[in-house]
């Protein structure tokens, strides 16, 4: 569904491209957003992808003069498939047919991820009603943990605004004799005592996907709100790559994840855009800073700082 998606956002972008203008385009716009709007559900606090967005988007996009090209060419590796591809490096039998499984495998996991998007969006109208009920924001339940909402629909003890704020400014999440608990504060400080540096702050390690040596200045996207302002030929260094920052894959020189693996989404888009990727590295976001001019050594697994 992801790629489905990218494809018709692609050829939106092209005939908006032809007119320069979403007055004749707005059925289509409408009907983007209902068939994909979902997606862009990774949490249950995140909005799906609202019209407003998937415009500033296809103008984005609009200003590629090769988008086209592009198109045609996404078209065709649809159509040909994997089995060429086999073909021509010559596997043996059995090879191919483990080939074949893994591509299916790489599908379901895209698909599974899908499945919880969807699960998010369609339930996003009783997490409202139980923000609502507790008194706070909508987007603030994201600082909650599932057995704190359960507490609440149980017995009507919520999150404080206050314990809300803490959260925000720092938190951390320990076990002790098998006791699960959300520490937030100055407390926090005393934990991250506890913690050894795994690795040392000019230099990251990862598991390499699309191979490709890349330099070029960190942007870190968390949020939304960080898309705006990415500029092209940026590394883009995110926790993992979430289905509304596909318009940016484009313009990124590289990509460098916190989490993910080999069948991950962030995998999956890196190869098809064939972008330089690191993933897994458990702590870019919270060593690399935005400006950092980096290089990505997908080869080697490497991000050192220059």
């Amino acid at each position: 569904m992801t790629s489905l998606e990218h494809l018709d956002r692609l050829k939106l972008a092209a005939k908006y491209q032809k007119v320069k203008s979403f007055v004749g385009l707005k059925a289509t716009i409408e009907g983007h957003v209902t068939k994909y709007g979902w997606l862009a559900c990774y949490r249950p606090t995140d909005l799906p992808l609202s019209e407003k967005e998937l415009k500033r988007a296809v103008q984005e996009l609009a200003k590629d003069k090769q988008l086209r090209s592009k198109i045609a060419q996404i078209r065709k590796q649809q159509a040909s498939g994997i089995r060429p591809s086999i073909g021509k490096i010559g596997l043996p039998p059995h090879l191919g047919k483990l080939v074949k499984i893994m591509q299916q495998h790489s599908f379901l996991r895209t698909e599974r991820r899908e499945i919880v998007n969807r699960g998010f969006f369609v339930l996003q109208p009783l997490h409202h009603e139980i923000a609502k009920r507790m008194g706070i924001k909508f987007s603030d339940l994201s600082y909650g943990t599932t057995w704190e909402l359960l507490r609440f629909l149980k017995t009507g003890q919520g999150i404080t605004l206050g314990e809300i704020q803490q959260r925000k400014e720092q938190f951390c999440v320990t076990k002790i004799n098998n006791a699960i608990t959300i520490v937030s504060g100055k407390t926090v400080e005393h934990f991250k005592k506890l913690i050894p540096k795994a690795q040392s702050e000019t230099a990251i390690r990862g598991i390499p996907v699309y191979a490709g040596v890349v330099t070029g200045t960190v942007q870190i996207v968390k949020t939304r709100n960080d898309i705006a302002g990415f500029t092209k030929g940026s590394i883009l260094v995110a926790p993992t790559v979430a289905t509304w920052m596909v318009s940016i894959i484009d313009k990124c020189s590289g990509i460098i994840t916190d989490f993910g693996g080999s069948l991950s989404h962030t995998a999956i888009l890196s190869r098809e855009f064939k972008k330089p990727c690191l993933i897994g590295t458990r702590n870019a976001t919270s060593v690399l800073r935005n400006g950092m001019t980096i290089v990505l050594n997908a080869h080697k697994g490497t991000a050192n700082r220059l």
